[in-house]
C-alpha cells in the first residue's frame, strides 16, 4: 500500500514540477515527430531520389526547428525560475 502511494507522490510532484512538465512535453513531440518522419520517409521511398533528397531534408529542418525550440523553452523557463527565486528572496527581509 506504501508502494502505491509513493507513486502517486512521484506523479503529482512529476506534474507540479514545471521543468518535469516541460521534459516530457519535449519527450512526446520528439516522439510525434520520429513517427512523423518515418511516415515521410516510407512515402519518399517510391524510387524518386529528388524526392527523397527533398524529404531528407525537410526532416532535418523539422528536427531543427524543434530543438532550438525546446533549448529556447528550456532556457526562458529557467530565466523564470531564477526570476521567482530571486523575486522570493528580495521580498524577505532578515
Amino acid at each position: 500500500m506504501a508502494e502505491s502511494t509513493n507513486l502517486a507522490d512521484d506523479e503529482i510532484e512529476g506534474e507540479c514540477d514545471p521543468m518535469e512538465a516541460l521534459l516530457a512535453k519535449h519527450r512526446k513531440e520528439k516522439k510525434s515527430l520520429k513517427e512523423k518522419t518515418l511516415s515521410m520517409k516510407k512515402t519518399a521511398k517510391s524510387g524518386n531520389k529528388q524526392k527523397q533528397k527533398e524529404t531528407n531534408a525537410e526532416i532535418e529542418r523539422l528536427e531543427a526547428e524543434m530543438t532550438a525550440r525546446h533549448e529556447k523553452e528550456i532556457a526562458d523557463l529557467k530565466v523564470c525560475a531564477w526570476l521567482y527565486a530571486y523575486a522570493l528572496l528580495k521580498n524577505q527581509s532578515f
